[in-house]
Order: structure tokens, then C-alpha cells, then sequence
């Protein structure tokens, strides 16, 4: 009996001494904050910068990889294969007569082009836009790029009378470091006897994804020039299907 007593006190003596454990602190759930996440990038247009989060490669050059009719829009029209000569005009640089060094090391190419509509109107389209990906050999995707920095230094403006082109970079590392967006606005009276005058826009976006270059044109559907946040979007859906 004077042992069981003698346990018992030390049990509550023990008890007594031991420092009670700090309430758990409660886990705050992140799945909440990442499914609105989700539903927002689900819902809206993809951003203007598009920087990817790890190596991106263009695994083939198949006609998978460029834009498809589903990334026009509202019923798009004339989606189909570009002619050689308007690839050569996306693919020139500016006041080029001719394309660079860098179209000696094509190995493969494939191109799209149609007219998109995003905004619903039933009245035209948005605009235009073409895309070539082109996967060399050796540097020549960084040659390509090198080739267009190159030409928008050398010939911001050009005059070719009634009508002056102008071209600038507006934008750079957007969809990693070797991307660029180029503007080109051209201008002018709309007739040699008219005093009225016109300004329309396109946008050549050129991002070098490994040994491949994915190249965009995208242009006003008759006059003025294309939403900026169309181009962003087409931007982005064609980096996607590149890198798929």
C-alpha cells in the first residue's frame, strides 16, 4: 500500500514538472487562394508578359505547333497555310531587301495565318495575324533576332513616299530573354490627291525558344491597328502551342 502511494506522488509530482505543449497553431489552407487562382487565369486573357517558369522546347516542326483556328476567336477567317513569299515578308527585317544570314540554317518550318476576332462584332474582324516557327541548324535562331535588333537601330524610319514607316522595339523579355516585340507604323495621306491621312500598326513579335524561333505578324483587319491585348493573347496561345 505504501508503495502504490509512494508512485502515485511521484506521478503528479512529475506531472506537475512537465512544461505543458504549446497549442498547435492552426495550418492555414493555401487550396482556397490557388483554385481562385486557377479560375482567374482560367477565365481571363493571358497576361502580356508571358515569362515561362523553366526551359521551354519546341519539340517538332509539325503544323500541331503553330496556332490553330481554335486561337482566332470568334469564327476566324481564311485560317490555313502562308504563301512563301508573305513567310519571307514576315521574316524580313526591317528595310532588308533580302532575308538575313540566318535563313541559310533552316532546318524545318512550318506557318499559319487567319483573321481573328476576340470582341464579338459582328461587323469585321480584329485584325490579322501570321506566325512562322522555324527551327535551325547551329545559332541561327539568336541570328534571326540579332538580324532584327540590328535592322530597327539601323532603320528606325523609312520614307517611301506619300508613305513613311517607322519601327521601334517596344518590348523585350517578355517570354524569356531573347524575345522582342517590333512595331512598325506606317503613315500617310490615304491618296496622293487626298489631304486625309492614315496610321495603322502591326506587331512582330520574335521569341527564340532553344534552337527554334516562333515568329507572330499580327496586323489591323482593314485601317488602324490591332488591340495591344490581342496581341498579347495570340502571343501567349502560340508560345503554348509551340512548347506543348
Amino acid at each position: 500500500m505504501r508503495r502504490s502511494l509512494l508512485v502515485a506522488a511521484l506521478l503528479v509530482l512529475l506531472t506537475a514538472c512537465t512544461p505543458a505543449r504549446p497549442p498547435t497553431p492552426p495550418v492555414e489552407s493555401s487550396a482556397p487562394a490557388a483554385l481562385a487562382t486557377l479560375a482567374t487565369v482560367a477565365t481571363s486573357a493571358p497576361p502580356a508578359r508571358t515569362t515561362p517558369t523553366g526551359p521551354l522546347v519546341v519539340a517538332d516542326g509539325s503544323p500541331a505547333r503553330v496556332l490553330q483556328a481554335a486561337d482566332g476567336g470568334d469564327d476566324p477567317l481564311g485560317y490555313g497555310v502562308m504563301a512563301p513569299d508573305r513567310v519571307g515578308a514576315v521574316l524580313q527585317p526591317p528595310c532588308a531587301s533580302a532575308a538575313g544570314p540566318s535563313e541559310a540554317l533552316v532546318d524545318t518550318r512550318v506557318g499559319a495565318t487567319m483573321s481573328y476576332r476576340f470582341s464579338g462584332s459582328d461587323t469585321g474582324y480584329d485584325g490579322t495575324v501570321d506566325e512562322v516557327l522555324t527551327r535551325y541548324r547551329s545559332d541561327g535562331a539568336t541570328r534571326l533576332l540579332a538580324e532584327w535588333r540590328t535592322a530597327v537601330v539601323a532603320c528606325p524610319h523609312l520614307d517611301l513616299d506619300p508613305v513613311a514607316a517607322d519601327h521601334a522595339i517596344v518590348g523585350s523579355g517578355f517570354a524569356g530573354p531573347e524575345s522582342i516585340l517590333v512595331t512598325t507604323v506606317r503613315s500617310g495621306p490615304t491618296s496622293r490627291d487626298d489631304p486625309q491621312r492614315f496610321s495603322s500598326t502591326d506587331y512582330t513579335a520574335l521569341i527564340r525558344v532553344g534552337d527554334a524561333t516562333v515568329v507572330l505578324r499580327v496586323g489591323p483587319w482593314e485601317t488602324g491597328s490591332p488591340r495591344r491585348e490581342d496581341v498579347d493573347r495570340l502571343i501567349a496561345a502560340a508560345l503554348t502551342r509551340a512548347t506543348a
